[in-house]
């Protein structure tokens, strides 16, 4: 039997609630993925990455634990505070130039111009510190000198030097960028560079390769003591620009062989990639950073149409049809609170266009009736459960074509009716079906904040009087008021009929709810303190 949320409640109206012991609650929010930067970790060293018509060549020594050794990096950090060496792939501007990457590269990088941009003229670039080198320039560091120092009138400086190599030889000419100067004589005009500064390289002439090299007044026994890295974006050749926003920010198993999982929270996401044909994610879960909420196609499937994970948050998961998410740990067997879900940026397109043999939803006419379905069970000890929490990532099915939807904001799937459960699997099905392929509509969802380590379920009376739980007034309009007899809870959640959380607090004593913002219907309303749970409906006029 296939049951929402709201439907396993039928007795809860009458004074059966679920409860037990309450555990800290444990969320899989996928934050603990490194994918703000790329600095050759994921692959053997002396590789490189292409954007645009440039290559930049990458340096990742295996050694002591591995470390990014020589060349480029690329980045979407947007951390402008922290000022240490834990912060090197920060640009001082909090972010890129135009969208979400650029590049980091390090004292003496060498990119390589490809296609017809090889021995042509490069335009420039956009240059500016990382956090790491101008926090170090500013207040000093164990390496570093405080620029200025003490007084303020050292002529302290940190350049960068870009010359060009055509056909193996290293040009005479040279840009010189300074990063920070103060070699004033009127001390207010030292500066640091913090913003994204775009530096003319036409003077270089014809280019086949650029070098960068970085030089400092503040030089130790060991060379430059300022950390001897720069950021840049949108590097401009005759042809195109590195953006470096095609660039990877999600993780799909390419790197590993077939058959991974990865883990975040309690909860391990099991990842099958075949190598077979160059490679394709083949099923499981992916991890994305990716923020593109625009393109609409199959080469933008580990994008969430929210533009960001939760709350916006970086990182999220993306699912494909028969996912499975297993609890481990102290919340295996226990009941999961929910987790927040969204149509990717594909599945999102091709329902509102449509989009090679997938149809766009509602037909022609706008009547036809689709939808797009999230179904998920549970397993306990091998055995999948008989009930079901169904989402419609999209609805076409209203009488008023008004109300026909496609979701692309986060929104929360309560899974607490499931009851115990130390696995999870994720469905997909949809009314736009081939006969002989099956379902048109491309098979992916993205999920964020999966929290589990909720409840253990049992039916136990005695932990809440159900006779002295009321709520009144039947309907309620504005205000729903709550007697609980002698329990105090102090958190609630509201679940609207397809089983999305709505609204939430926590609070020292919940007597009494605001529903005014409602609209008219049933919902369901659960009550938590640290030793109970209580769940019961109501109707909202």
């Amino acid at each position: 039997m296939k049951t929402t949320v709201l439907s396993v409640m039928k007795n809860l109206a009458i004074g059966i609630a679920f409860a037990g012991t309450l555990s800290a609650q444990t969320t899989a929010d996928f934050e603990n993925f490194n994918l703000k930067y790329w600095d050759g970790s994921a692959k053997p060293s002396g590789v490189s990455f292409q954007s645009g018509s440039a290559q930049f060549r990458n340096y990742f020594n295996p050694s002591f634990g591995g470390y990014w050794s020589d060349g480029w990096a690329y980045s979407q950090v947007k951390d402008s505070v922290t000022g240490d060496y834990t912060n090197i792939y920060g640009a001082k501007t909090g972010g890129a130039y135009s969208r979400m990457n650029y590049a980091v590269g390090k004292d003496g990088a060498i990119l390589v111009l490809t296609d017809s941009s090889a021995s042509d003229t490069v335009r420039g670039a956009y240059i500016t510190n990382g956090t790491y080198p101008y926090t170090s320039i500013k207040n000093g560091d164990g390496f570093g000198k405080k620029f200025g120092g003490t007084t303020g009138n050292d002529p302290d400086w940190f350049k960068l030097t870009i010359k060009a190599y055509s056909s193996g030889l290293l040009g005479t000419d040279s840009v010189e960028f300074y990063l920070a100067d103060y070699r004033f004589s009127d001390n207010t005009k030292d500066y640091i560079v913090k913003n994204w500064t775009w530096i003319d390289l036409t003077k270089l002439g014809k280019a086949d390769s650029l070098l960068f090299s970085l030089s400092s007044s503040d030089v130790g026994l060991y060379g430059m003591n300022t950390p001897g890295f720069f950021c840049m974006d949108n590097l401009q050749t005759k042809k195109n620009t590195s953006t470096f926003d095609e660039l990877m920010w999600y993780w799909n198993g390419m790197y590993q062989p077939m058959g991974t999982d990865f883990k975040s929270g309690n909860v391990d996401f099991p990842n099958d990639y075949e190598t077979a044909f160059g490679g394709y994610w083949l099923s499981g879960w992916s991890y994305s950073a990716v923020k593109d909420s625009v393109t609409p196609d199959y080469t933008n499937l580990y994008a969430s149409r929210t533009g960001s994970g939760y709350n916006g948050s970086d990182n999220y998961a993306i699912g494909t049809q028969g996912s499975i998410a297993r609890i481990q740990g102290p919340d295996a067997g226990k009941a999961v609170d929910g987790f927040y879900i969204s149509n990717t940026t594909y599945d999102y397109f091709t329902m509102l266009n449509g989009y090679f043999v997938a149809k766009k939803f509602g037909g022609v006419s706008g009547n036809d009736p689709d939808w797009f379905k999230l179904t998920v069970k549970k397993y306990l000890g091998g055995v999948l459960g008989t009930d079901s929490v169904e989402f419609y990532l999209a609805d076409f099915r209203f009488t008023d074509n008004s109300k026909d939807y496609i979701v692309k904001d986060w929104k929360w799937v309560g899974l607490t009716s499931l009851g115990n459960a130390d696995s999870l699997l994720f469905t997909l099905s949809s009314s736009d079906n081939d006969i002989v392929y099956g379902m048109n509509t491309p098979a992916y969802f993205a999920m964020d904040n999966l929290t589990t380590g909720s409840i253990t379920t049992s039916i136990d009376n005695s932990l809440v009087d159900q006779k002295s739980l009321f709520l009144y007034p039947v309907p309620a309009k504005d205000v729903l008021y709550i007697n609980s007899g002698k329990a105090v809870f102090n958190q609630y959640e509201i679940y609207d009929m397809k089983g999305a959380r709505i609204d939430g607090m926590k609070n020292s004593s919940i007597n009494s709810i605001n529903i005014e913002s409602l609209a008219s219907g049933i919902y369901v309303l659960v009550l938590r303190n640290e030793n109970e749970l209580v769940q019961q409906k109501f109707v909202k006029q």
